[in-house]
């Protein structure tokens, strides 16, 4: 998409993504990483309850998956259950095409975000920016690993 209607998706996405990022500040812990994914696509994740996620954030606790429509996180990923993060791929007119990242769980099995080219945008992201994001979350869950295990993942927070 070009032109005027890929001016009035990025406005709109930029006026959602801010109400989202104000609702993480004033519901949740600090982030060290905002992750905004598409809501729908190939590999989007269907098991999700509606609402599904738009935006991941990354704290020392794990992952935590949000939504413009709730105040909390619509599910919880805690850094001890997270065994791996791979790409996803795709074949596209014949040739194998990096399209997410797998997020492999000890709880949950796994599933695929897509994410977006940045927050505020309604696109997905290039094959390169795939890449780095992966590497990010990866050098995250080194950094703050698994020994941050403060409670159990793989639900969402109303099932607590």
């Amino acid at each position: 998409m070009s032109g005027p209607g890929a001016v009035a998706l990025s406005w709109l996405r930029g006026r959602r993504d801010r109400r989202l990022l104000e609702r993480i500040r004033q519901h949740g812990p600090t982030p060290r990483f905002h992750l905004p994914v598409l809501r729908s696509g190939e590999y989007t994740v269907d098991d999700f309850p509606e609402p599904r996620p738009e935006m991941w954030t990354v704290d020392a606790a794990g992952l935590h998956a949000w939504s413009p429509e709730r105040d909390e996180p619509v599910f919880d990923l805690v850094w001890g259950d997270i065994r791996s993060f791979e790409l996803a791929t795709t074949d596209v007119r014949g040739q194998r095409t990096d399209t997410g990242i797998w997020i492999i769980t000890e709880r949950v099995g796994r599933f695929a975000v897509q994410p977006r080219a940045v927050i505020g945008r309604p696109f997905g992201a290039s094959t390169t920016k795939i890449h780095i994001l992966m590497e990010v979350l990866r050098s995250l869950r080194r950094e703050v690993g698994p020994q941050h295990d403060p409670g159990r993942s793989g639900r969402a927070p109303a099932d607590r």
